[in-house]
């Protein structure tokens, strides 16, 4: 052979993705639960693994691989190798990152017991989502205020983050359409707080409304305030009772 079909030969080798071969005869088996998940890119998933024993005399241990796993992805196993007179479970996490293409997964686990030479093969199905795109939830606190007309009506607007949400967030009063207010501040930045879970909103973004109720008539008014980044804006709700001056 020529030098030059053992360079190609090597190559095919190294980039040629492996072959499994799905055996059966085997003194074990790898039962998995469940057989598909579905979650969305930046996500965890498990699955539970257990070894079956088919012949009662058999004490190897078996070692867990898998393969095939996502790009931007990781795999662990919490007990790994499994013995059937020791851990004979392992839960498999599954760890995607927000750059993990969606799409539909055909995950390998290899059991072998090195010592025999024997291996079993299960396939697992995971479809990962396109990854929840980041924002913000809108409040406003006390949900309603009194105050005598020339007074001013103070109320507190947060911004829950979610999903990495870290830009500012810019404020207008929808109604009362004609009242005079301020934001402090305008825009809304992140404070320090820390959020623990990128699903559950924190209250991290916060303002204080102030409407000065002078030039307003007495009467109920729906409070509406906006906040808005890039386009996408939100809103929040609150009540505005403007009472008359008493008389002396």
């Amino acid at each position: 052979m020529t030098p030059k079909k053992v360079w190609l030969l090597l190559l095919l080798l190294l980039f040629t993705p492996p072959i499994l071969v799905h055996t059966s005869a085997a003194d074990f088996d790898l039962d998995i639960q469940p057989t598909y998940r579905k979650i969305r890119a930046g996500e965890s998933t498990y699955f539970d693994i257990d070894l079956v024993v088919l012949d009662p005399t058999f004490t190897n241990d078996v070692y867990l691989t898998a393969y095939f796993e996502p790009p931007a992805s990781s795999i662990t196993f919490s007990d790994n190798p499994l013995n059937p007179t020791g851990d004979t479970d392992s839960v498999m996490t599954i760890t995607t990152s927000v750059t993990t293409p969606p799409g539909l997964y055909t995950i390998t686990i290899r059991g072998r017991d090195p010592i025999t030479d024997q291996n079993v093969y299960v396939d697992v199905t995971l479809e990962i989502l396109p990854p929840y795109s980041p924002g913000f939830a809108l409040s406003i606190t006390p949900s309603q205020v009194t105050v005598m007309k020339g007074g001013k009506a103070t109320f507190t607007v947060q911004a829950a983050p979610y999903y990495g949400f870290s830009y500012p967030i810019y404020l207008r009063l929808i109604c009362p359409a004609c009242a005079s207010y301020s934001f402090t501040p305008n825009p809304m930045c992140p404070g320090t707080a820390v959020c623990c879970c990128p699903a559950i909103p924190c209250y991290v973004y916060t303002s204080q409304l102030v409407i000065d109720t002078s030039d307003m008539d007495p009467g109920n008014y729906s409070v509406v305030v906006e906040g808005c980044y890039n386009g996408a804006c939100t809103r929040a709700y609150a009540t505005l009772t403007v009472t008359e001056v008493p008389q002396p």
